[in-house]
C-alpha cells in the first residue's frame, strides 16, 4: 500500500504544481475586494498541494504491521479478509462514482437544487448514516446552505432544469 501512496501522492502534487502555474495566467480582478477568476482554481490546487504532502509524510511516518509468514492460518484468514474487503470497496466505489456520474447528467435536466437534494440524499446513505429520515434532514440542510451561499452571496446562478423543473427553480431564485 505503501507504493501506491506514493505513486497517488506524486503525481496529484505534479498535477497540481502545474496547473497552479497556468493558473497564473489567468486574469486578476481589478478592484481589491471581490474574488478574481483565478482564486478558486488556486484555492484548490494549493489545497491539492497540502493533501498529496500530508499522504506522503503520513505514509513515509505510518507504522507498519509485521505478519510472520511462518504462521499460514493467520496469513489465509489476512488473505481472506484482503479479498472480502477489496470486493467491498470495489462495489462501493463503483456506486460512489455512478451516483456522481447521474448527478451530473440530471443537474440540466432537473435543476441544482432538486439534483443536489438528491444527490447528497443518497451519497449520505451509501456512506453510513443510518436512516433515510437523517439523510433528507442532511440533504435539504446542505441544498439551503449551498443554493444561500452561491446564489445570494456570491451571485453564482445555477442550472434550472428544463420544463417544470425550469419553473420550481425560478420560484426560488
Amino acid at each position: 500500500m505503501t507504493k501506491q501512496n506514493y505513486i497517488l501522492s506524486g503525481s496529484v502534487l505534479a498535477f497540481s504544481i502545474v496547473f497552479l502555474l497556468l493558473s497564473q495566467g489567468m486574469d486578476q480582478s481589478q478592484s481589491t475586494y471581490s474574488i478574481g477568476p483565478s482564486f478558486w482554481p488556486n484555492v484548490i490546487l494549493i489545497s491539492m498541494i497540502i493533501l498529496s504532502v500530508c499522504l506522503a509524510l503520513r505514509t513515509k511516518f505510518s507504522k507498519k504491521e509485521i505478519i510472520f509468514e511462518d504462521d499460514e492460518e493467520l496469513m489465509e484468514k489476512v488473505s481472506g479478509e484482503e479479498k472480502e474487503v477489496s470486493s467491498l470497496a470495489s462495489v462501493f466505489g463503483v456506486s460512489i462514482v455512478s451516483s456522481l456520474f447521474l448527478y451530473l447528467v440530471a443537474i440540466p435536466i432537473l435543476g441544482f437544487i432538486l439534483s443536489t437534494f438528491l444527490y447528497i440524499a443518497v451519497i449520505s446513505f451509501l456512506l453510513g448514516i443510518s436512516s433515510w429520515g437523517k439523510s433528507i434532514l442532511l440533504s435539504v440542510i446542505a441544498t439551503v446552505l449551498i443554493t444561500a451561499l452561491f446564489i445570494s452571496a456570491l451571485a453564482i446562478n445555477f442550472p434550472r432544469g428544463v420544463g417544470v423543473f425550469r419553473y420550481l427553480s425560478s420560484l426560488i431564485y
